[in-house]
C-alpha cells in the first residue's frame, strides 16, 4: 500500500510540476502585460510603471518568476492578483468553494442519471431503453455545455418562469454536458457485466433482482466505472470556468477570464495549479478506490 501510494503521489506531483510550468509559459508568451496599457499613456511616468513592474516581479526573468512562484506555492502563497491588489489565496477561496459546489451537485446528478439509464440499458440489451440510451448519447455529445447554458438562459429570460439563479441554469447546463459519457461507458461496462458466464450461471441458480446486480454485476463492472471518477469531475470543472460567466454563478470561472483579459498573471497561474490539483486528488481517489476493489492491483511486481 506505501509503494502504491508513494508512485500515485509522485504521478500527482509531476503532474502539478507540468500543469504549472505550462500554464506559466502560456501567459509569458501572450504579448504585454497588466501595465502594458500604462506604458502608452503619456501622461503616466515611464519610471512609475517600472516601479510597479518591479513591485509584481514582473520584471524578473520568467524562469526566476516562476521558480519563486512555485517555491512560495508549496507553502500556501500564490501571489498578489494585481487587478485586486490582493493574495491570491484570498480571493480564489470564496470562487473555489462556489464553483465545487456548483461541479459536486452537478457531478452527483449526472452520475445518478448516468447509472440509472445504464442499469435499465443493460437489464433489456438491444430494447427500447437501450437504443435510446445510444440515441440520447450522440444527441448530447454535440451539444456543447456552453450553448446549452446560453440557450437555458435565454429561455428564462424570455419567459421570466424559472426565477431560480444562476446555480440552477449553470446545473442544468453542466449536468447533461457530463452524463452522456459517463452514460456511454457505464452502459457498456454494465452490459459486458450482465452477459458474463459468472452472472449467467448466476441466474440459472435463481439469484436475480437487486442481489444479482449487487453482488455480481456492479463488482464487475467497477473498474471502468471508477477510473472515470476523477477524470468525469475534472472535466465538469473545466466546463464550469464558461458556464459560470454565461450563467452568471460567481465563481472561479468569471475570474478567470476576467484575468485573461487583464494579463492578472498569477491568478491565471492560480487556476491552473488548483485545477491540476483537483484532477490530482480525483485521480488518487480513484486509484486508492481501484486498489481497494481488485485484487489485481495489489499484487506485488
Amino acid at each position: 500500500m506505501a509503494w502504491f501510494l508513494a508512485r500515485r503521489l509522485a504521478h500527482a506531483a509531476a503532474l502539478l510540476m507540468a500543469v504549472s510550468a505550462g500554464t506559466f509559459a502560456l501567459a509569458e508568451l501572450a504579448p504585454g502585460d497588466y501595465f502594458a496599457e500604462l506604458r502608452t499613456d503619456p501622461r503616466v511616468d515611464a519610471a512609475a510603471v517600472e516601479t510597479l513592474r518591479a513591485r509584481y516581479g514582473l520584471d524578473r526573468p520568467p524562469l526566476a518568476r516562476y521558480g519563486a512562484w512555485m517555491a512560495a506555492a508549496v507553502r500556501g502563497d500564490l501571489g498578489v492578483s494585481i487587478a485586486y491588489n490582493m493574495p491570491v489565496t484570498e480571493l480564489l477561496r470564496p470562487r473555489l468553494g462556489r464553483t465545487l459546489e456548483l461541479a459536486g451537485v452537478s457531478w452527483v446528478l449526472s452520475w445518478m442519471a448516468a447509472l440509472g439509464l445504464a442499469m435499465a440499458a443493460a437489464m433489456r440489451p438491444g430494447g427500447w431503453v437501450d437504443r435510446g440510451t445510444a440515441w440520447l448519447v450522440s444527441a448530447l455529445l454535440v451539444v456543447p455545455e456552453l450553448l446549452l447554458a446560453a440557450l437555458l438562459v435565454l429561455v428564462a429570460a424570455r419567459t421570466g418562469v424559472p426565477r431560480l439563479g444562476g446555480f440552477s441554469l449553470a446545473v442544468a447546463a453542466l449536468a447533461p454536458g457530463a452524463a452522456p459519457v459517463l452514460l456511454r461507458h457505464a452502459r457498456a461496462a454494465l452490459r459486458e457485466a450482465a452477459g458474463a458466464p459468472f452472472v449467467e450461471a448466476a441466474r440459472a441458480r435463481g439469484i436475480g433482482g437487486g442481489r444479482l446486480w449487487a453482488v455480481y454485476i456492479f463488482p464487475a463492472a467497477a473498474n471502468p466505472m471508477v477510473s472515470l471518477f476523477g477524470l468525469s469531475f475534472a472535466g465538469l470543472l473545466s466546463g464550469t470556468l464558461v458556464v459560470e460567466a454565461v450563467t452568471g454563478w460567481p465563481g472561479v470561472g468569471p475570474l478567470f477570464l476576467e484575468a485573461i483579459a487583464s494579463r492578472d498573471f498569477y491568478v491565471i497561474a492560480a487556476v491552473g495549479l488548483v485545477a491540476a490539483a483537483l484532477l490530482a486528488a480525483g485521480n488518487l481517489a480513484a486509484d486508492l478506490m481501484l486498489y481497494a476493489l481488485d485484487p489485481r492491483i495489489r499484487r506485488p511486481r
